[in-house]
């Protein structure tokens, strides 16, 4: 096979990475980038981590840093409420930040009630991920296994189909596959989800079993974004910034 010309191979190469960076949202990032700064649309999540002493975030200070979305610790389990979700909310919303929310998932208690729990949190401040600015709403899993295999599995689907019933969306996951290996049995059952994966460094994270990549990519645990009292998780999305738009009801 002939080889292409050296300008004919660099402007290829140049090409299929402005492709990769702008694929439209409907599936997951498969390819492997140099690293975060490839991506140009980060994004922040914070909880009561993120306040300090009860410092206040600077919403507008964070907006004009270039973050362009964030997820905010609604609830947890089945009853416990993040003491700032409402205030961080309201925040968000004033700079008109696009905006979601999530729920720490509690292994041991049952799923559709945890997320019943979490509607009507989400649902009191009128965000349910479907309104102009939303992205979808999150489940977090992350941290003990506390369960078996198989029970683990039809809590957190029992969560992910209710928030889906009542809302219309599929709702987002964060978690890693190192979690799914070790909690879940390396179960194929999550593999069909929108994903926010974590992996901290420069290397992207592994796909969930059954699935094909990734579409948030969390890259660290301590980035410093001004407005923020505390250090905070700064992310990624495999896309375009048109694109977040398109997920967050805004084309």
């Amino acid at each position: 096979m002939q080889s292409r010309p050296t300008f004919l191979r660099l402007a290829l190469a140049t090409a299929a990475l402005t492709l990769t960076l702008t694929a439209p949202t409907a599936g997951a990032h498969t390819v492997a980038a140099p690293g975060p700064g490839a991506y140009p649309v980060h994004g922040i999540d914070v909880s009561r981590h993120q306040h300090p002493g009860g410092k206040a975030i600077d919403w507008a200070a964070v907006s004009r840093s270039g973050q362009k979305f964030v997820s905010i610790k609604a609830s947890e389990g089945s009853r416990t409420v993040s003491p700032w979700f409402v205030r961080d909310l309201a925040g968000a919303r004033k700079v008109n930040l696009i905006r979601t929310a999530y729920h720490y998932f509690d292994p041991e208690q049952d799923g559709r009630l945890q997320a019943d729990h979490f509607l009507r949190t989400v649902r009191g401040q009128n965000l349910d991920g479907t309104h102009a600015y939303e992205l979808p709403l999150e489940l977090d899993l992350e941290g003990p296994c506390r369960v078996g295999p198989g029970a683990l599995e039809s809590r957190v689907l029992a969560f992910l189909k209710r928030v889906n019933e009542v809302t219309g969306e599929a709702p987002t996951l964060y978690t890693q596959k190192s979690y799914v290996d070790r909690c879940m049995a390396s179960s194929k059952a999550l593999g069909g989800y929108r994903v926010r994966l974590a992996r901290y460094g420069t290397t992207p994270p592994p796909a969930l079993p059954g699935g094909t990549g990734w579409h948030f990519w969390q890259f660290t645990e301590s980035a410093t974004v001004p407005g923020v009292p505390a250090k905070v998780d700064e992310n990624v999305f495999a896309h375009s910034y048109k694109a977040l738009k398109q997920l967050a009801h805004l084309d």
